[in-house]
């Protein structure tokens, strides 16, 4: 299983990884840390260049143990076990709307204009209903118009 492409591309962000655009890459662009290239999508990379252990991929620059660890996490599991819950990296990606732990649903009102804004957003965004969607900067929106930071 991988992450999808927005999520994948964050956690990149997040642990420093820098954006280097390159016609020849998957989508122009790819992200490097410590001359190793983050990993999208290890199933198609694997196919790709014909390889498939963990030894093959760090020799061919990529970043293989980043993607061990992190892949299978949630922005705020990686930031968490990267950076602690308590550091100013918490705040910034996965903390940022203050009152998010001061509600619960009863008390919101999905009915109101930024709810039916954010239902737009989703659709327009790729929205199937199966899942929340990815809008930028740490942010995914529900079906429901209800958004989190993560």
């Amino acid at each position: 299983m991988h992450s999808d492409f927005a999520t994948s591309e964050f956690k990149a962000l997040v642990l420093g990884y820098q954006k280097v655009i390159d016609a020849r890459a998957y989508g122009g662009v790819y992200y490097l840390k410590d001359n190793k290239r983050w990993i999208f999508n290890l199933p198609a990379l694997s196919r790709a260049l014909g390889i498939s252990t963990p030894q093959e991929f760090a020799a061919a620059g990529y970043a293989i143990e980043d993607y061990l660890l992190y892949n299978h996490m949630s922005i705020e599991e990686m930031v968490v076990a990267v950076f602690g819950k308590d550091s100013p990296e918490y705040e910034k990606y996965c903390h940022a709307f203050a009152a998010e732990d001061d509600y619960n649903d009863e008390d919101f009102d999905f009915d109101d204009g930024l709810a039916s804004v954010m239902c737009d957003i989703y659709e327009i965004n790729g929205g199937d209903g199966s899942g929340d969607v990815y809008i930028g900067d740490g942010t995914w929106v529900s079906a429901d118009g209800s958004y989190r930071c993560r």
